[in-house]
């Protein structure tokens, strides 16, 4: 029997895929915005299960080890993106690489708020995302 691939390989291109490894190869982080540098998305390389003082431990691409809250952990899988907060070390949001594929090509000022907010959802899909766009548009009017 092979070796099974991951199952994000299962909803992504050739080109996400091959894009998606070399971050982790490169251990690639992204700024939340051009002018804000306190926040940073980086890959999951672990699930988040060893407790940690105010969550649980999981290891990312660019930093070693980060602590997730428990209300993301249970969504924290390996090549997931997570919203982290770089003074505290802590993450707070959970993101697939799909939606964090669309989030990075439809970036707009308007949908910062709405992701850092502690009350919107710690699990980001493409589902999600969407509904986060369209409050983020209603909001421009």
């Amino acid at each position: 029997m092979g070796k099974k691939s991951p199952s994000v390989y299962n909803d992504v291109s050739e080109q996400q895929r091959f894009n998606l490894e070399a971050a982790i190869e490169g251990k690639k982080y992204w700024n939340i915005s051009e002018r804000r540098s306190d926040y940073v998305y980086a890959i999951a390389l672990s699930r988040a299960r060893a407790k940690a003082s105010y969550g649980f431990y999981a290891r990312t691409s660019f930093f070693k080890r980060v602590q997730v809250v428990p209300q993301a952990a249970k969504y924290c899988r390996k090549y997931r993106v997570l919203l982290i907060e770089v003074k505290t070390l802590m993450a707070y949001k959970v993101i697939t690489w799909n939606a964090f594929c669309k989030l990075m090509r439809i970036f707009d000022v308007k949908m910062l708020p709405l992701l850092l907010e502690r009350g919107s959802p710690y699990y980001i899909n493409l589902k999600v995302l969407t509904r986060i766009r369209g409050k983020a548009q209603q909001s421009k009017v």
